[in-house]
């Protein structure tokens, strides 16, 4: 027999409200399902056989390396889909248009992973030669086979470590770097010496302040005076889900789309654009 206190716990507001608010919850989301206003692309499986007909072909589909050819479905230290698509760091890739116009006589690429961008400079910047660093074996090889498969391989230098003595060594007037090595930019340019070296160079530098929250700072402050600093921020991933448009995506579920467009950072990722101020 049901007792008066159960009863009276049965109606109380605090027991009630919970489960009340989980029905409007779930009545809201239905509402907004059947009205098309909110896909329920959370709870869909990802559309794996379509996303393998989009990139059967293994080739970059657009930005700046558009056409270059992936060996096999494999990246190294990042995603592999945003690549393809090309979408990935679409925050810098008027940087990256520009860049490949100025015909570098070098492109020192440090934390080259599979080669994106070592190999796809080699490709649309034909004049370049391509210095590719990175200290995962099996990154390195990928690279070389994917300049193999690119058919620039004559032009790309692969090597397992940067260090300021190899840098000092190069002649880098007229050469471009590019760096992305997980917080290793502290050790490798935050020196006198390297500064002066590369008075003449533009730099293109990926900063990870989870590393030491005054990397992106210090970097800025030590090359101020040799070099015009800019900074870009990276955009959230579901700005990009949001915002980014590809023809190519267009009849693809929200879902499938996630997981070709997400890049899986954990933060806003900052990238320094440093021009020499002599060459302005």
């Amino acid at each position: 027999m049901i007792t008066k206190n159960q009863v009276k716990a049965l109606f109380n507001p605090r027991n009630l409200l919970p489960p009340i608010i989980f029905i409007l919850k779930e009545k809201i989301i239905s509402f907004f399902i059947k009205k098309n206003i909110l896909d329920p692309w959370i709870d869909k499986p990802v559309n794996y056989k379509k996303m393998d007909r989009l990139f059967k072909d293994k080739v970059v589909l657009n930005g700046p390396f558009i056409g270059m050819k992936y060996p096999k479905l494999e990246s190294n230290g990042s995603s592999l889909y945003p690549k393809l698509l090309g979408s990935y760091e679409k925050e810098i890739q008027y940087l990256i248009y520009k860049l490949i116009n100025n015909n570098y006589s070098k492109v020192v690429d440090i934390g080259s992973a599979e080669g994106y961008y070592a190999v796809g400079f080699a490709l649309k910047s034909p004049k370049s030669i391509i210095m590719a660093f990175d200290s995962d074996s099996v990154a390195l090889e990928n690279c070389k086979n994917m300049a193999k498969q690119n058919h620039v391989l004559d032009r790309v230098q692969l090597s397992s470590w940067c260090s300021k003595e190899i840098l000092l060594k190069e002649d880098l007037k007229n050469s471009l770097i590019i760096s992305d090595c997980e917080g290793y930019e502290k050790e490798l340019f935050l020196d006198n010496d390297i500064v002066k070296h590369l008075k003449d160079t533009t730099l293109l530098i990926e900063t990870h302040d989870h590393v030491d929250i005054n990397i992106s700072n210090k970097l800025k402050s030590y090359f101020s005076n040799s070099h015009k600093v800019e900074s870009i921020y990276s955009l959230d991933d579901f700005s990009k889900l949001k915002n980014y448009e590809f023809s190519c995506l267009k009849d693809f579920d929200l879902r499938t789309k996630k997981e070709i467009i997400f890049e899986g950072r954990g933060y806003i990722q900052e990238w320094l654009i440093l021009y020499p101020k002599q060459s302005n």
